[in-house]
C-alpha cells in the first residue's frame, strides 16, 4: 500500500472519484497507486499536491506509510 492509496481511502474516495476530482484518467491513478511511474505523467503531481497539500510530493505519495506504533498501555 502507498501513502496515495491510504490518503484516498481515508477520504472515502474510490479511484474513479479521486481521478474525477483530479481530472485525470482513472487508469492513470491506478498506475500511480501500483507504482508504474518513477516520474508522474504531466500535470499529475500538481493535481495531487493541489488535492492533498503541498507537502505531498509524488515520491512521498509513492512511499509505504509508516507502521502505526502500538499504543503503550498505562500501568
Amino acid at each position: 500500500m502507498t501513502n496515495l492509496q491510504l490518503l484516498r481511502m481515508k477520504q472515502g474516495l474510490s479511484q474513479r472519484e479521486l481521478a474525477d476530482r483530479l481530472k485525470i484518467p482513472r487508469e492513470c491513478l491506478n498506475r500511480c497507486e501500483r507504482g508504474w511511474f518513477a516520474k508522474p505523467p504531466r500535470g499529475v503531481e500538481k493535481a495531487l499536491r493541489n488535492f492533498f497539500g503541498p507537502d505531498w510530493t509524488f515520491a512521498r505519495l509513492m512511499e509505504e506509510p509508516p507502521e502505526p506504533r502500538p499504543e503503550s498501555s498505562a500501568l
